[in-house]
Order: C-alpha cells, then sequence, then structure tokens
C-alpha cells in the first residue's frame, strides 16, 4: 500500500526516511517536492516519480560514502564518484522490508593521481 507523504501545504514528513536526496515526488495540487521545496516542476536531472512512501518502510540510516573512484580506481585527475547505500531490515516476523535498498551518487575531487609510468588507461 501506498502512503502520500506530501501533506497539504506540500510538506514532507521525515521524507528522508523513503528517498534520496535527489528525489522529486508528486504532491497535491500537480506540485513537486524537491528538497523540502514545493515547486511546479522537478528540477533538470531529476525523475519526476510518481510514487510515494511505502507503508511500513523504515530503511536504516544512510551508510559511509565509499572512497573517491574514477572508473574503480582509487587514482586520477580532476572529478571520480563516491557511492553510498542504505536498506531497510526485515521485519521482526522475518518477512522481508517493503521497501528497495537506496543508493546515491556524487561527484568528488581525486586526491591522488595515477603513479608515474603507469598507463593512463589503467586509471581512466
Amino acid at each position: 500500500m501506498l502512503v502520500s507523504v506530501c501533506l497539504p501545504e506540500c510538506k514532507a514528513a521525515n521524507c528522508d526516511r523513503c528517498f534520496n536526496k535527489d528525489f522529486c515526488t508528486k504532491c497535491k495540487g500537480g506540485f513537486q517536492l524537491f528538497k523540502g521545496k514545493c515547486m511546479s516542476s522537478c528540477p533538470e536531472g531529476t525523475v519526476p516519480h510518481q510514487t510515494d512512501c511505502i507503508e511500513g518502510c523504515h530503511p536504516t540510516p544512510w551508510g559511509e560514502w565509499s572512497s573517491c573512484e574514477w572508473n574503480g580506481q582509487p587514482c586520477g585527475f580532476r572529478w571520480g564518484r563516491q557511492s553510498r547505500s542504505r536498506s531497510a531490515p526485515g521485519g521482526p516476523d522475518g518477512v522481508s522490508s517493503p521497501c528497495p535498498t537506496q543508493h546515491e551518487n556524487r561527484r568528488c575531487k581525486m586526491r591522488k593521481r595515477c603513479p608515474e609510468g603507469e598507463l593512463m588507461a589503467d586509471c581512466f
């Protein structure tokens, strides 16, 4: 069963427990909720989801950000990517959680260049 997290004023209560920070959800009156702000449409780069919080979905807090990597390598030049995830533990009756594992990605500055003599293809 789906339950809306948008209140009549288009503010979400505990919205972060259901969605990642870039989630844009449909509110009443045709508005979209993004990062706690009520908007007429979702910002570019986000997908306007039509779904709402799943009843009984109580995910764990977000895990730590991974190390900064570029194509799976810890070395590179300028920008890499980091990721983190969270899941929802099963209920006390052993039934699996109703909410999916969630993942977030963000851009990060590479702190380590590839060692000299190493082929660039190995790092990029």
